[in-house]
Formats: structure tokens, sequence, C-alpha cells
């Protein structure tokens, strides 16, 4: 058997885990050699299923086995097409029972990544998250794009921005400065051609390696919470005096 057939196993198993679903982003998580023996593994069980396919058909469909040898007049090319037919065949069978989100979160919790986890969640379920990067500056919003597709050790985060502004160096406390909600909500009503605009065109994005933390948000909470510590300040002050 020559290099190409000891090859082929390993791009049929990598043909069939980024095409399916629930295999796609865990691969996208492995280092290089991960990639390469879980696609070898993968692979080697489609070319044995094919082989078995190819023999229990010898002599069957002898018109498709003669015009297939004289299109791939080469040993093996009838387990070979077999076999990647059913990695592709199974893939998309498999994606049509899948659910895509429910899949990235699932990849996302098992690689222990919790930040990952957290996006993906509030993407799901349209909730909004606050990130703070390692400079200190904060963004409030909803998550656009997590990245999780990337075949890359530091991917992007893209958020479309509802507010930002910076956590104080001595308290770490959040200070909302800038509000974007409202504005872009009122320059996409005042355009003429409403589909030539849309929330995502206002996306900000920085890689994962800028992220100090990030949390999910809630204005209605963040009111809240701020209220006591001015009453506190207040309450300081007074007694001071």
């Amino acid at each position: 058997m020559n290099l190409g057939l000891l090859l082929f196993p390993a791009l049929v198993g990598f043909l069939f885990l980024v095409m399916a679903t629930k295999t796609r982003f865990s691969l996208m998580r492995l280092s290089g050699y991960q990639v390469v023996f879980v696609s070898a593994l993968v692979g080697a069980l489609f070319v044995v299923s094919g082989r078995v396919l190819v023999f229990l058909l010898d002599g069957r469909v002898a018109a498709i086995q003669s015009g297939w040898s004289n299109f791939a007049p080469f040993e093996g090319s009838g387990t070979i097409a077999v076999s990647a037919a059913l990695a592709v065949g199974i893939a998309v069978f498999w994606n049509l029972m899948t659910d895509n989100e429910a899949a990235a979160r699932r990849s996302a919790r098992r690689s222990g990544n919790q930040i990952l986890w957290l996006l993906r969640d509030s993407l799901a379920k349209n909730r909004m998250v606050e990130v703070t990067l390692k400079s200190n500056k904060c963004y409030v919003g909803y998550v656009h794009d997590t990245g999780v597709t990337a075949h890359r050790a530091d991917p992007d985060i893209a958020l479309i921005p509802m507010a930002s502004g910076y956590r104080d160096d001595e308290t770490l406390e959040l200070v909302l400065t800038t509000f974007y909600g409202k504005r872009i909500a009122e320059f996409l009503d005042a355009q003429g051609d409403p589909l030539s605009w849309r929330f995502k065109h206002f996306q900000v994005a920085f890689p994962y390696s800028q992220i100090a933390s990030v949390r999910l948000f809630d204005p209605t909470v963040y009111a809240i919470l701020q209220s006591p510590l001015e009453d506190d300040g207040q309450a300081e002050t007074a007694g001071a005096a």
C-alpha cells in the first residue's frame, strides 16, 4: 500500500470531524498532533467500513464497478470513494439531528473554559454581558461572535456594545461613561435604507488574551447595586459632618 493510502484514513477522519457539528467545535481546540491522531483513528473506522461494503458489493454492481475502474484505475480507489462517501453522508445526516448552538455550548463546557461557556450561553439566550479587559476598559453589550470556530490559540470575541467605561484602579468599581444603545437605535431609525445598517456594524472585537473577566449584566441589578453605594457614601459624609 502506498503512502497516499496510508494518509487517506486521516484525511477521511478530518473530513468527517470538521463537517459534523458535534465534533467541529471540539476539533478546533485540539493541538496539531491531537488533530492528526483523532482524525486517523476516526478515518480508520470509515476505511474499514468502506472496505467491508466494497467486499459485500463485489460482483453485485458490475456496471458501476466497471465504470469506476475506468475512471480511477488504481488499487483501492473503490474503498477510498466509499469511505469518503460514508464520512460525508453520516456527517450530513448527523447535522440534521443536531442543535448547532447546543453543540457549541457543550464543547465550551467540556473544554473547562468558563469564559467561553458564559459567552456562548449569553449568545444563545440573548443576554447582555460585561467584559473587562486587562487595561481596565469595560464593555457592556451583546455577544455577536465568540470565536469558537476559529482554529487559533487566541481567537477573537465580537461584541455589540450598549455601553462602555472602565474599572476604577483602586476600587475596581465599574464606571460606565458612554451609552450606545439608544443612539444606535436612533441612527438606524433615521436611515433611508434600514437594511443597509444593523447593530452588528457597530461591533467591537478583541482577542481572548486581553480579557480579564466576563460576567452577565442586568441593567436593573446594576442600578440596584449602585444605589446603596451612593447612600452609604452620603451617610458617611453626613456622619463626618
